[in-house]
């Protein structure tokens, strides 16, 4: 599956590219031919996971990268005149208690304020429609 991803990476001419469902256990730093892979994953059974796979001549703007949990990585890039941000998410679903929900857009709430504010945010992945911003959020 890893290489079915990379050739299209490599077909595509992608970056940057923002992957949910990694599946793999624990967390790290993988490089596989052209490509860097960041990945945070449950670290007893293959669930959940997301990450990023950067272009090894994208890497030297990758400033820092932390996997909040299983479900949220931040990769933060040098950019021209901004740094950005990049927040991968992927939330609950609806058969998910209301209580998971709750506790993963109160942690993605809080790591988004946590960020530089000077810094351009992004927020990509499966997010269920909701916003981030606890004064939109839906109850």
């Amino acid at each position: 599956m890893l290489r079915i991803l990379l050739d299209q990476i490599d077909k595509y001419k992608i970056g940057i590219t923002a992957i949910q469902e990694v599946c793999w256990i624990g967390q790290g730093v993988l490089e596989k031919r052209d490509h860097v892979l960041f990945y945070s994953c449950d670290r007893k059974q293959h669930l959940l996971g997301v990450g990023f796979v950067v272009k090894k001549n994208f890497k030297h703007l990758v400033m820092d990268f932390k996997a909040i949990s299983t479900r949220i990585w931040t990769l933060r890039l040098q950019g021209k005149f901004d740094n950005y941000i990049i927040m991968n998410v992927h939330a609950p679903t609806e058969v998910s208690t209301e209580e998971e929900k709750e506790s993963f857009y109160d942690l993605l709430q809080k790591t988004y304020e946590e960020c530089p504010s000077y810094d351009v945010k992004i927020v990509v992945g499966d997010r269920e429609g909701r916003s981030i911003l606890s004064n939109n959020r839906k109850t």
